[in-house]
C-alpha cells in the first residue's frame, strides 16, 4: 500500500469535517484527518473508520489509554480499512483495543484467577473480551428501552442476554461456580475479579453518551472546542494589532504585528463526575434492573447536557448577567461596548 506524503489542502479539510463530525478529540481529529487524507480514503470509508475511531475514544471510559496510544490505534485502524480488511471498521477497531488490553495484561500479570494472559492472546473468550462484549450488549439494550438507535456491534451474539446472564459468564470466566443468576448477580457485584461493574459502567457510560450527542444543546453550535494541555488559567493569542495589510510605499518597510497571550481569558477545563450506587436486590429482577439503568441513564443526559449548557452560558450571565469581566475592566455587555458585541447579551 503506497500512503501519499504530499496532502490535498481539500481533501484533508473533507477529513478533518468528517472527524469533527465523529465528534472525535481535537488531538485524535488531527490525527485521523491527517492519516485519512495521506491515504486517500474516499468520503464513505472514511466516514465509518471515524466511526470507529470514535468507539475506541467510547471504550476507554477510564482514561488509561491516553491520546497517544489511541492515536497509534487510530492509524493501525486506517493502515487495515485501507489496505483492503474486509472486516468491519468497528470490528477492526474492537481487534485492535482488545490486542492493547491483552499486552498490557501481559506485562501486569492476569487480572484474573485462572486464566493466562500470554496463552488468551485477544480472543473474544477471554474474560477481558467476555466484558467488553457484554458492556456492548448491555448498551444495545439500555438504549433500546431510553429510545436511542443503538445497534450492537462486537456483543450481537450475545443479543438479549439478561443481566443474570452476563453475571454468570463473567463469574465463570473468573473461576466461580454460582448455583443461579440470583447469586451471580451477588457474587460477581462482590468479586472484583468478575469485571462486572466494568460492564455496568462502560454500557451505561456508552449509551449516556449517544444520548448526549442527540440531546446536546443549541448553544454547543456557536461554540469551538479548544484543546488544552493543563488545567491552568491562560489568556488567549491576540494581535497587537488589527491584521489589515497597510499598504505599502516604495522604500519604507513593513509593518509588525506582535502575536503575545494578552487576549482575553480562556476557557479553562475543568472536571465533572457524578458516582451512582446500586445495590444486589435492585438488580435481581432484569427487567426490573434494565429499566431501571434506562431511567438513570435518561437522567445522567439530562443532566450532563444541563451542565454543558451551563458551562458554555457562564461567560455571558456572569456579574448578575452584564457577561465577564474583559481585559479592559469593562464587561462584555456594557454600553460601551454594546454597539459591536449587544448581540451577545443574554436574554433575561
Amino acid at each position: 500500500m503506497t500512503i501519499r506524503t504530499d496532502i490535498p489542502a481539500r481533501a484533508l479539510a473533507q477529513m478533518r469535517l468528517v472527524a469533527q463530525t465523529a465528534k472525535l478529540p481535537a488531538a485524535l481529529a488531527t490525527a485521523f484527518a491527517e492519516g485519512a487524507a495521506r491515504r486517500g480514503m474516499a468520503l464513505a470509508v472514511a466516514e465509518q473508520a471515524a466511526q470507529a475511531a470514535a468507539f475506541l475514544v467510547e471504550s476507554d471510559h477510564s482514561g488509561k489509554v491516553g491520546e497517544t496510544v489511541l492515536a497509534r490505534m487510530t492509524d493501525e485502524l486506517l493502515t487495515r480499512v485501507s489496505g483492503g480488511d474486509e472486516a468491519e471498521p468497528n470490528i477492526i477497531a474492537s481487534d485492535i483495543l482488545l490486542t492493547y488490553l491483552a499486552a498490557e495484561d501481559a506485562k501486569t500479570g492476569p487480572l484474573v484467577r485462572g486464566y493466562d494472559a500470554y496463552s488468551q492472546g485477544h480472543s473474544w473468550d477471554s474474560p477481558r473480551g467476555l466484558a467488553m462484549r457484554s458492556a456492548d450488549a448491555l448498551q444495545a439494550q439500555i438504549g433500546v428501552r431510553m429510545g436511542l438507535k443503538t445497534e450492537p456491534g462486537m456483543g450481537r451474539d450475545m443479543g438479549e442476554v439478561s443481566l443474570a446472564g452476563i453475571a454468570m459468564s463473567l463469574c465463570r470466566a473468573a473461576g466461580l461456580r454460582p448455583f443461579n443468576g440470583a447469586e451471580a448477580i451477588r457474587m460477581a457485584g462482590q468479586h472484583t475479579g468478575t469485571d462486572f461493574s466494568y460492564t455496568i459502567t462502560n454500557g451505561l457510560s456508552g449509551v449516556v453518551a449517544r444520548g448526549f450527542e442527540a440531546a446536546e444543546p443549541a448553544i454547543a453550535r456557536a461554540a469551538s472546542e479548544v484543546p488544552a494541555e493543563d488545567y491552568r488559567q491562560r489568556n488567549s493569542v491576540s494581535l497587537s494589532a488589527y491584521a489589515v495589510p497597510a499598504k505599502v510605499v516604495e522604500g519604507q518597510k513593513i509593518g509588525y504585528a506582535t502575536v503575545s497571550e494578552k487576549g482575553e481569558m480562556a476557557a479553562k477545563p475543568d472536571d465533572y463526575a457524578t458516582i451512582f450506587a446500586i445495590s444486589n436486590q435492585a438488580l435481581q429482577n432484569d427487567s426490573t434492573a434494565m429499566n431501571l439503568f434506562a431511567d438513570m441513564g435518561r437522567k445522567m443526559v439530562i443532566g450532563a447536557v444541563a451542565q454543558f449548557r451551563n458551562v458554555l452560558l457562564a461567560p455571558l450571565v456572569a456579574n448578575a448577567g452584564l457577561g465577564q469581566t474583559m481585559t479592559d475592566t469593562l464587561t462584555l455587555s456594557q454600553p460601551s461596548r454594546f454597539s459591536t458585541l449587544g448581540a451577545l447579551r443574554p436574554s433575561r
